[in-house]
């Protein structure tokens, strides 16, 4: 978070989830200031033919910021 320049750059991380079916992927998108809607979160996966199965939002730091762990499928 510290390397986002304002509230509106993002941090994505994609990583295998570690389940025996690979089609399966961690997506990891983080941002400071406020929450992103779920609205914002979907079109990126589902853009590159990916569907959005799970999406946690977490608060990391009070007013620094906030993750959105989502699990994806490659469809």
């Amino acid at each position: 978070l510290c390397a986002l320049a304002n509230d509106s750059d993002r941090d994505v991380r994609i990583s295998p989830l570690g389940v025996a079916d690979n089609r399966e992927l961690r997506l990891k998108n983080s941002r400071r200031g406020v929450p992103m809607a779920l609205s914002e979160v979907v079109p990126v996966p589902e853009h590159f033919g990916l569907r959005l199965l799970e999406e946690m939002t977490t608060m990391l730091w009070v007013g620094m910021g906030f993750l959105h762990d989502c699990t994806i499928d490659v469809a």
